[in-house]
């Protein structure tokens, strides 16, 4: 019978190495699901990286030790110290309400020793109020805001154009041309006409030299911006308690339109000069008015009251 020969080498099979391998990738791919489960369903949590701290060799090991023991012990002692003031201001305001209670129990006790051997007379029995101070009025001098009357105007803007002397037109500078109405004009024919180009403060130089010139040989065209206290204000105001004061007549071509219509008004010669203010909406008529008037007459559109609406 022939000797079968020992088996030295560990060499193992291709079959049992593609095996081992495969037996690999299938625990990955599973382990890689379960993460992907899990982060899926919140439930997976960053890995701290732990700190190795400092190496043996390091030639500054102890003082640096010493000094983390110390800022540690510093921090413990702060907290100690905010604890027992905390505790200490709880002890005193109840040390004060019960002063105060203390205090409300004799005056209560002397109001009824003062009525011994009367009894509850109704009203005689009760006592008069302490006199209120009388309030203080400001020494400072208010500014006198203008009187407009108000008097029942005509229910049409036919009739309005036909008792104005003047067209006072307002147009948006961001788009002038949508802000004119040739039936407007049409109806306003023989009056003077005034164009105000609004809010001049939101487009390019260039652009307002070229529509001012534009409209200008047709009209009289005046450039224009509201005072500051009527200009849009933003999203996100300060508090009441940073707030400055605006002004009110920083208005930029408010003088011009008031020498103009002095001008109008020379040339008519009469008492007073009706002006009629008209423009599409948005276009800041309100504001204008306000800014002539260097008062706030009328109430212009607010862009955070819009958004308080809508919430």
């Amino acid at each position: 019978m022939p000797q079968i020969r020992k088996k030295t080498s560990k060499r193992g099979t291709t079959h049992q190495r593609q095996k081992l391998k495969h037996k690999v990738s299938q625990g990955r791919k599973k382990a890689k699901k379960e993460a992907r489960k899990e982060q899926a369903a919140g439930k997976t949590h960053k890995k701290s990286k732990k700190d190795p701290g400092i190496p043996n060799n390091f030639p500054y090991k102890d003082q640096i030790l010493a000094e983390v023991a110390e800022s540690r012990r510093q921090a413990a002692e702060e907290k100690q110290r905010r604890k027992d003031e905390k505790r200490a201001a709880l002890t005193g305001l109840e040390a004060k309400d019960g002063e105060d209670s203390q205090k409300n129990i004799i005056d209560v006790d002397i109001d009824e020793n003062q009525n011994d051997g009367q009894g509850f007379d109704g009203i005689m029995s009760l006592r008069p109020a302490p006199p209120v101070p009388p309030k203080t009025k400001s020494l400072e001098p208010s500014k006198p805001e203008p009187v407009i009357p108000v008097t029942e105007g005509p229910r049409s803007l036919r009739e309005v154009l036909q008792k104005a002397d003047v067209l006072l037109h307002v147009v948006d500078a961001r788009d002038p041309a949508a802000g004119f109405s040739e039936a407007l004009f049409k109806e306003a024919t023989g009056k003077d006409i005034i164009l105000l180009v609004n809010k001049i403060d939101s487009i390019p130089r260039e652009s307002l030299v070229s529509w001012l010139t534009h409209l200008g040989s047709t009209y009289i065209t005046l450039p224009f911006r509201v005072a500051e206290a009527f200009l849009p204000s933003k999203p996100n105001p300060p508090p009441a308690s940073k707030k400055i004061p605006l002004k009110l007549d920083d208005a930029l071509g408010s003088d011009a339109v008031w020498q103009e219509l002095r001008k109008l008004k020379a040339k008519k010669s009469c008492e007073e000069l009706i002006v009629a203010l008209t423009g599409v909406t948005n276009s800041g008529k309100s504001a204008v008015i306000n800014s002539l008037a260097g008062a706030d007459l009328l109430p212009v559109y607010n862009l955070n009251s819009a958004i308080s609406a809508k919430g």
